[in-house]
């Protein structure tokens, strides 16, 4: 059955001096008189009769009229939304499309896994980016009609056709269900769609009405018509406040939480059965008749993931519901402070108080209430966050704090933002207010704003405790996205359920700064931001712990060492690869478990870090593409008609190339060189290119590239019978030198990755079958200092062992033509366990099983009789099978936060299989002194620090030689 949705906007205000409950009808509540004579205040509810679209208050225009009296339960001039917020066209506002791309894609709510539901959901995404502009332009269009004195019939009926079209693309994904639910389609004329026009008094039939609707109706008609469609959507409600505050539903589902966390809501009395929380308890106060209020707090803290309704940000916490509050609506102080008292001995660790006095962003009487001796033994353990009131005010006066009771390092106070990201015109703001001792003294970080942030606040889809939702407004509804965060928090780490003021400490020191920099008199620390706060506040201060029989800590910055290439071991992609690094916040800890596979949350200096080195490795790639394919030039230093010595650039180096001695009587050839010519280490092999041999890139003897950049060199001997012996060697740079492009500074190894040294042997046979098939093979040998297949060699992924792999490569080459050659070669190799006994990173007792091959097609003398074109596909390094483990300090039990040493295996070969082909083409010209080239790639699953991607490159290159 279709749940009906309402537009109901409630415009809520602060705590403590006479809390009210408005009924579900236009009329306001008859309010209690104001006092503030310390427990004996009545308190007022930051919530009320406020209908939108309806009565006095208009939610989306500038006709604003005051609450009658000062003590109503919507005091104030509240007014929810209008002037500059215009939720779905103009400052690039689309708080239903783009922005929540992140729910629709590889991140889905719980629930929605099967591949035919995540397609649903990826197609009702689409919709929204498409119909959330496409609504803009009809809104334009109408007030400029509107406004126009020459608007024509038709001119409106064109209008209506625009509207059509948005409706006709929602008929298509949405019409089946709504008929199963309703027994009518999305249609203008009857059903779902027919019934929302009547309701909102617009009849596309009658064009000389419709200059009459006004922007605040067209605004809550589509507003309406969102919150319906995904009412038959079969998803829980997506609403606008969630990209705004950086929650999806993966943040609650991705990590193992404990279950345990206890939230306490001060509030009207709540139907449980109607509460869309799973875990709700009534633990006592008055019997009050129900109402909608403490169901949309209770909802926005904790509604459940369950394909319908809303979700809440915490949705695994249980929800303790305790109402103060009268059957005229009305609560005194001493009614408040039984409420905290009785929901602390029921354990909650976290307490929401949507309550406030009027005129006010934090009254006295809260804080005398608060610091009551009878809250002495709750002091560490409960957080307070409370709403700042909806009356547009900045606090100038203080409020003194007794040093017992409930402190101010417990206390979070939360103001409404609009989805424009600025301050709710109703919203209460800090102003220039101190917490001050008894002596009158403000201390440090004691400023009301010191304890201030912002959540949306403006229009939230709620449960309305009738089994529907409703929109509400206020600073009511901002406080419990905070409320559900810091569950969240306590509930990862359960421990910091007795520790307050790091909670909070939290909260403010993530949230993104708003206003004036730093923490200012309006927004006061600023934004919440629920995945930063359940991210390390500094990357840069954490620990990371390895080792087996003793821990050995590494150096802050080892966590930006350990973003390593995803090199041939893939790590990225490895199965159960994470590290763990442990936060000192606030004299508490916190440990983080990070993917490999994903990207660090929200850490704008890693990732830049991290950026900065691809972009230094794409520069050096192109330019090794481009360059690798030029002509090599060969001189004669001497020789006889016997033997003879000669000197070959290396093109792909400044300082490199190859000296070769001949002796064609003995069937002999020597070479000794320095750079990247391993080409001449084989004497089957027409692979020439630097990058052929790449382990990340190309498919020849892949040992070999890892070893290179140093000295090389080879002696092979010919033998009557067609076979040719060759053994040759080839080891990295002494000394590693890089730029970084960013700053153009010289490092002596890689900064991120560390500096790594290899050396590889290799044994060949060649056979040449006939006269243009030549075929070998290759036994080589690798060992590389702590580090494996080129991977995991610096900060907390070093690998204290050095590893030691062998191969067998297979290659051929064919003279189709005297100008066209084919080549192929095929490697096998295995990595062999490294001593697990050292901790740290290692490979598994298994070993790594891994391949490589390429093929390519060289023609020469195409057009010219200096051109080349080479046309090569190859799978570069791939680990087929095998684990690394890794030993590190991790939280064994999630209760106490006990520590301790824990060896991981992480599977590897599990992803997709890495593919390269290329196109270069070169020419030299001017005898050979000018050289021209264009190349093109294309990467098939290719791996970075974000995952797979495919990849094009193109470039082209021109040198002239002088």
């Amino acid at each position: 059955m279709w749940r009906r949705v309402l537009g109901i906007t409630v415009a809520s205000s602060a705590l403590c001096a006479g809390l009210g409950h408005a009924n579900s009808s236009s009329t306001s509540s008859s309010s209690s008189s104001s006092s503030s004579s310390g427990e004996e205040a009545t308190f007022e509810a930051r919530f009320g009769d406020i209908i939108a679209f309806q009565g006095d208050i208009l939610a989306f225009s500038l006709d604003i009229q005051p609450f009658h009296g000062e003590q109503s339960p919507n005091y104030g001039y509240v007014s929810p939304l209008w002037g500059d917020i215009e939720p779905f066209w103009g400052m690039d506002i689309q708080p239903f499309a783009g922005d929540l791309t992140g729910f629709w894609g590889d991140i889905i709510a719980s629930g929605y896994g099967t591949e035919q539901n995540s397609a649903h959901l990826t197609t009702i995404g689409e919709f929204w980016e498409a119909a959330g502009p496409a609504w803009g332009d009809i809104y334009d269009a109408w007030g400029a009609l509107r406004d126009s004195s020459s608007a024509t019939g038709s001119d409106w009926a064109a209008l209506e056709g625009d509207f059509d079209k948005i409706v006709e693309q929602a008929n298509a994904i949405f019409g089946e269900a709504a008929e199963e639910a309703t027994g009518y389609g999305i249609s203008t004329d009857k059903g779902f769609l027919n019934d929302l026009l009547k309701e909102h008094d617009i009849d596309l039939d009658k064009t000389d009405e419709l200059a009459e609707v006004s922007n605040a109706d067209l605004s809550a008609f589509f507003l309406d018509f969102y919150d319906g469609l995904m009412s038959f959507s079969g998803f829980d409600a997506i609403d606008h406040w969630m990209p705004m505050i950086n929650w999806n539903p993966a943040l609650t589902q991705d990590m193992t939480y404990s279950g345990d966390v206890k939230v306490g809501v001060l509030d009207a009395r709540v139907k449980v059965d109607d509460s869309e929380v799973d875990y709700l308890t009534f633990v006592g106060g008055t019997l009050a008749r129900p109402m909608a209020h403490g169901a949309a707090v209770a909802s926005l803290i904790a509604g459940s993931h369950d394909g319908e309704g809303v979700m809440g940000i915490a949705p695994m916490a249980d929800v303790y519901v305790y109402n103060p509050f009268d059957h005229e609506n009305s609560a005194t102080g001493l009614d408040v402070a039984i409420g905290i008292r009785e929901l602390a001995d029921e354990g909650v660790s976290v307490l929401n108080m949507s309550l406030g006095v009027p005129g006010y962003t934090f009254h006295q009487d809260i804080a005398t209430m608060l610091a009551l001796p009878d809250l002495n033994g709750v002091a560490d353990n409960l957080v307070i966050v409370t709403a700042a009131g909806n009356e547009g005010l900045a606090q100038t006066q203080d409020v003194v704090w007794a040093d017992h009771g409930i402190t101010t390092d417990n206390l979070l106070i939360v103001g409404s933002v609009g989805m424009s990201g600025e301050i709710s015109s109703f919203s209460n703001r800090p102003g220039t207010a101190c917490f001050t001792d008894e002596a009158g003294v403000c201390g440090e970080g004691d400023r009301l704003m010191d304890h201030f942030l912002v959540a949306p606040g403006e229009m939230l889809l709620t449960s309305d405790n009738e089994g529907g939702t409703m929109r509400v407004s206020g600073t009511s509804f901002a406080a419990p996205l905070v409320s559900g965060t810091v569950a969240l928090i306590q509930d990862y780490w359960p421990w910091l359920q007795d520790d307050a003021n790091a909670v909070t400490k939290i909260i403010l020191n993530t949230a993104q700064d708003l206003g004036a920099p730093g923490v200012d008199e309006v927004y006061g620390h600023g934004l919440l931001d629920v995945e930063a706060a359940m991210s390390p506040i500094s990357f840069d201060e954490l620990d990371i712990y390895t080792g087996n029989s003793e821990w050995e800590m590494m150096t802050p910055q080892s966590l930006a060492q350990a973003a390593v290439d995803p090199g041939q071991l893939g790590l990225w992609e490895a199965e159960g690869a994470s590290l763990y690094a442990f936060e000192n916040v606030y004299g508490n800890v916190r440990d983080f478990e990070i993917p490999l596979s994903t990207q660090l949350y929200g850490q704008v200096g890693m990732f830049a870090n991290y950026q900065r080195h691809v972009q230094r490795r794409m520069m050096e790639w192109a330019e090794d593409t481009a360059g690798n394919q030029g002509f090599a030039e060969t001189e004669t230093i001497a020789g006889t008609e016997d033997w003879s010595l000669t000197f070959t650039d290396d093109v792909t180096s400044e300082t490199g190339g190859m000296l070769t001695f001949t002796s064609e009587a003995d069937g002999l050839t020597v070479i000794a060189g320095l750079g990247n010519g391993l080409h001449g280490l084989s004497s089957v092999s027409t692979f020439d290119r630097a990058r052929d041999y790449d382990a990340s890139r190309g498919g020849a003897n892949p040992m070999l590239g890892l070893a290179s950049g140093g000295s090389f060199g080879s002696i092979a001997k010919d033998f009557a019978n067609g076979f040719t012996m060759t053994f040759g060697y080839s080891g990295t740079a002494m000394q590693q030198l890089e730029v970084d492009q960013m700053t153009g500074v010289e490092n002596d190894g890689n900064v991120m990755f560390g500096r790594r040294d290899a050396r590889a042997a290799t044994a060949e046979l060649a056979y040449q079958a006939t006269e243009k098939l030549r075929i070998g093979a290759a036994l080589s040998g690798l060992e590389e200092d702590n580090s494996a297949l080129g991977s995991a060699s610096a900060g907390a992924l070093s690998m204290s062992e050095d590893a030691m792999t062998s191969g067998l490569t297979m290659t051929a080459t064919y003279a189709l033509t005297p100008r066209v050659t084919l080549a192929a070669s095929a490697t096998g190799a295995h990595t062999f366990a490294t001593d697990e006994t050292d901790g740290g990173l290692g490979v598994a007792s298994q070993g790594l099983q891994s391949s490589a091959y390429q093929v390519n097609a060289d023609f020469r003398a195409l057009l010219r009789k200096t051109d080349r074109l080479t046309l090569s596909a190859a799978q570069p390094l791939r680990v087929e099978r095998g684990a690394m483990s890794f030993t590190s300090a991790q939280v064994t039990d999630r209760e106490t936060g006990e520590i301790n040493l824990v060896t991981d295996t992480w599977d590897l070969g599990t992803g997709p299989r890495q593919m390269a082909f290329e196109a270069d083409y070169s020419i030299a010209l001017n005898d050979g002194q000018m050289q021209v080239g264009a190349f093109s790639r294309y990467d098939l699953n290719d791996i970075d620090i974000d995952g797979r991607f495919d990849a094009v490159t193109v470039g082209a290159r021109f040198a002239v030689t002088y």
